[in-house]
C-alpha cells in the first residue's frame, strides 16, 4: 500500500460546439488520503480543501476543446502507511465549462464523476522450525543422526494489516520421511492433517486487521519427527514443503494468496548447530 499510485482522468468533448474555460476538480478524500504525499502533472494542489484544479492557467489546451477533443490530466498519490482499518481513497471530479449557444449568451455546463479506490491488506506469513524455543517439548539428537528420530516443531505466524482477512487458511505437504506427529500448540487452533496426501492445513479463520501490531499475532505450533537416512548424511533435509496462505480481503472483496519457502533441520533457536546429518 504504500507504492505511489498514479491517476489519469480523461475528458471528452462531445457536444457539437466548443467549449470554453474548462475547469476540472478533483475533490479527494478518505483514511488513506496523505495531503503531503500527491504530485500534480499541470495541475494545482489546495490542501486547504484538498483539491485539485486544472485550467487554462495550467493546461493551456482548456481555454477551449473543440468537439470531439479531448485530453487527459494526471497525478500522483502515495497512500498512508501504517493500521489504517479499511483503507480507500475517494475521488470526486468536476468538470466545467462555457458553450455559447447561438444567442450568444454564454451557458455554464458542469459533468461529476466519483471513484473509489480500496486497498487490500498487507498480510503476512512467517515460518521457522524450532527444537528447544518451542511450547512443544522435542527429543532425538541434534544435529540429527541417521536412523535415530529428531522432532522439531513447526511455528507458523500471521500478521494482518488494514483489512479483516477471512476463511484463511495455511497449507503444506510434508515430504515422504518426515512423520506428522499431531502435537499442536495452542490446542485451540484448528490444525488438520490429511494422511493420504501428508498434507497440513491450518484453518487460521478470520485474521483481524492490526494483528502483529495492535492486536497479538496469530501463531500456531505442530510436531513433525524425521529419521534420516544415510543417503542424507552431510544434507540438511527439508522438513516441509512450500506453505501458502489464502484467503479473502473483506473489505476489498479479493482473494488474499502468498507463498513461503519450505523450512529444513537448520533450525533458528540452536545458533552455531549444524542441521546437517551426521553418521
Amino acid at each position: 500500500r504504500n507504492s505511489p499510485v498514479n491517476i489519469q482522468l480523461s475528458y471528452i468533448n462531445n457536444l457539437p460546439i466548443s467549449v470554453r474555460d474548462a475547469e476540472i476538480i478533483l475533490n479527494i478524500s478518505g483514511l488513506a488520503f496523505d495531503k503531503n504525499a500527491i504530485e500534480v502533472d499541470n495541475g494545482f494542489f489546495q490542501s486547504a480543501n484538498n483539491t485539485v484544479l486544472w485550467d487554462r492557467s495550467t493546461l493551456e489546451k482548456l481555454g477551449e476543446v473543440l468537439p470531439g477533443e479531448g485530453g487527459i490530466v494526471s497525478l500522483t498519490l502515495t497512500p498512508k502507511g501504517g493500521v489504517i482499518q479499511n483503507p480507500e481513497i475517494v475521488m470526486s471530479a468536476n468538470v466545467k465549462g462555457k458553450r455559447v449557444e447561438e444567442s450568444g449568451v454564454p451557458e455554464e455546463i458542469i459533468s461529476t464523476v466519483t471513484r473509489h479506490i480500496k486497498f487490500e491488506s498487507d498480510v503476512s506469513l512467517s515460518v521457522k522450525s524450532l527444537y528447544s524455543e518451542s511450547a512443544i517439548k522435542n527429543t532425538g539428537p541434534v544435529p540429527p543422526k541417521a536412523e535415530v528420530e529428531t522432532t522439531y516443531s513447526i511455528m507458523l505466524t500471521v500478521t494482518n494489516g488494514s483489512n479483516d482477512v477471512t476463511d484463511t487458511v495455511v497449507r503444506t505437504t510434508l515430504p515422504s520421511y518426515v512423520r506428522y506427529i499431531g502435537e499442536v500448540y495452542p490446542g485451540s487452533e484448528n490444525v488438520l492433517y490429511d494422511e493420504a496426501k501428508k498434507e497440513v492445513s491450518w484453518r487460521a479463520g478470520v485474521v483481524r486487521s492490526g494483528t502483529g501490531t495492535i492486536r497479538a499475532s496469530k501463531q500456531v505450533t505442530f510436531k513433525v519427527g524425521i529419521k534420516p537416512s544415510f543417503s542424507q548424511v552431510g544434507d540438511s533435509p527439508d522438513l516441509t514443503g512450500p506453505f501458502t496462505l489464502k484467503g479473502e480481503d473483506r473489505f476489498t472483496n479479493t482473494p488474499i494468496s502468498l507463498e513461503k519457502s519450505a523450512v529444513d533441520t537448520k533450525t533458528e533457536d540452536l545458533i552455531g548447530v549444524s542441521g546437517e546429518v551426521v553418521p
